[in-house]
């Protein structure tokens, strides 16, 4: 990447002269307490749903390709700054994907001075829970990242909303004057904010559509049943769409591949045990794999019973999903498990040494988990 500007707009790290975010004049005046306005919409207008599938174009920086510090192209998003911080706000991640459907958490990576966070599931279930707790859930909106939200999120989402804000596409108070921010007089948001250009009402979607008929007819329901709250109704009477199919259940590695669900559950075994016991960081204890002689792992036998028979459990609940011990496995499916649990294994090191450098974040890392 060319060399970076000597000055820069600081927003949330002055410590490290390289990790800024330079915004863009249009999202100077952001904060927690004047969120982006697109924060407020309910759902995506017609323009964003056509920028799906186009091609994003590569950034240039004085006739020359950006690229990240893997040395990748850098991709061009009109509304997303040059530089980001590690320390990028919560809201300000979210109006930036709630900007155009075809951008991703590596676009954001790209554009940080160094490349943390690392491309890990940890890290995107971490930041994604993050958004949601901040900002999605204070301001009673979905995520747009994938289309659109589930059928319960959106119900529950309708829930809270009037009519005067339905009409105007916003989960955000309105009034005659315009629309408010939370926590705000002013400025106020024109009414025509969040509407298709030309139009001074909204249409909701289909799925918004439905949500609201399903919300009415749960309601109902509940009524008839006496109680207090649609969501204590048994799940027999929800909607069938959110009746959740039992997932796709892979074949045991401790079935098909003894030594392999060995050497994974070595690996993983401490670190769960650390987690559950108090959420502590006791010294790593040396794993010794054993030898042929019958050399044991040095460790904790009350630990390895523990651990023994949670493999023992889970091992038995999947086997009964599955249908039995007796499975036919193919050659092609046998090599791909092997090629998976290898990876694993290798992740779950990575894992075990950022656990014991420390930087870890438990109330996320046990979220993630779970």
């Amino acid at each position: 990447m060319a060399p970076r500007p000597t000055i820069r707009v600081t927003i949330n790290d002055t410590t490290n002269p390289h990790n800024l975010t330079s915004p863009l004049p249009a999202e100077a005046d952001w904060s927690w307490t004047l969120l982006p306005a697109v924060i407020g919409q309910l759902e995506p207008l017609a323009a964003f749903h056509a920028l799906r599938g186009l091609y994003v174009p590569i950034l240039m920086e004085n006739g020359v390709a950006a690229r990240d510090a893997a040395g990748k192209p850098i991709r061009d998003f009109p509304f997303l700054p040059q530089y980001l911080s590690n320390n990028l706000e919560s809201f300000r991640m979210e109006a930036y994907f709630r900007s155009d459907p075809r951008l991703q958490y590596q676009d954001l990576w790209a554009r940080m001075p160094t490349p943390t966070p690392q491309f890990c599931k940890v890290d995107v279930t971490r930041i994604s829970q993050r958004r949601h707790r901040q900002v999605r859930l204070p301001n009673n909106c979905m995520s747009w990242m994938k289309g659109p939200g589930s059928p319960r999120v959106m119900v529950e989402v309708v829930e809270n909303l009037s009519s005067l804000q339905l009409a105007h596409n916003t989960t955000w108070t309105v009034t005659a004057a315009g629309i408010l921010r939370p926590g705000t007089t002013t400025p106020v948001l024109p009414l025509t904010t969040f509407l298709e250009p030309g139009t001074t009402t909204y249409t909701p979607s289909a799925e918004m559509t439905q949500a609201v008929s399903d919300l009415l007819h749960l309601q109902q329901l509940a009524r008839e049943h006496g109680v207090n709250d649609w969501k204590q109704l048994p799940a027999a009477m929800t909607p069938a769409e959110w009746k959740v199919c039992a997932p796709k259940i892979t074949i045991p590695l401790a079935v098909r591949m003894p030594a392999a669900a060995a050497a994974a559950a070595a690996v993983a075994a401490p670190v769960l045990g650390w987690y559950r016991r108090g959420r502590g960081l006791p010294a790593p204890q040396p794993m010794v794999q054993q030898q042929a002689g019958g050399n044991e792992m040095e460790e904790d036998q009350e630990e390895d019973q523990e651990a023994q028979r949670d493999t023992e459990q889970a091992v038995e609940a999947r086997c009964a999903l599955v249908g039995g011990d007796e499975i036919e496995v193919e050659e092609e499916e046998d090599q791909k498990a092997q090629r998976n649990t290898v990876e694993a294994v290798e992740a779950g090191r990575a894992l075990m040494d950022w656990i014991v450098a420390g930087d870890v974040d438990w109330d996320d890392m046990g979220q993630a988990w779970l």
